[in-house]
């Protein structure tokens, strides 16, 4: 009877165990988690690009058409708007601003269509 019950003991623990490691490591994460979101701010469109592969100068070269175009964003009062930390410095570069259709400089917001 004792060794009945430690079999099921170790049973027990070794699922216990089983379903430790699962949360642990077998969780994948969510893509978006380690990516920031950019846009372009000639085209309007809008990129992902995962922490690792983040430019250290921006505006960041828009994959598409290879021109340095994209500023990062984040979500404020449930608008797009670009990053303020990068973005108003950015704005005042007179070749991006020549370009510039979809971002509002003044407030940063991500516009729908080109203004």
């Amino acid at each position: 009877m004792h060794a009945e019950r430690n079999k099921i003991l170790l049973v027990v623990l070794l699922l216990a165990v089983a379903v430790g490691v699962y949360f642990w490591l077998g969780r994948a994460q969510s893509p978006v988690a380690g990516s920031v979101q950019f846009v372009c701010v000639s085209t309007g469109k809008l990129y992902r690009i995962s922490q690792e592969d983040i430019p250290s100068i921006l505006p960041a070269v828009n994959p598409s058409t290879g021109e340095k175009t994209l500023l990062p964003t984040e979500e404020k009062d449930g608008k797009l708007i670009a990053n303020p930390r990068f973005a108003f410095d950015a704005l005042r570069d007179p070749e991006l601003a020549k370009v510039n259709k979809y971002v509002d400089p003044t407030t940063l917001e991500v516009l729908d269509s080109p203004r």
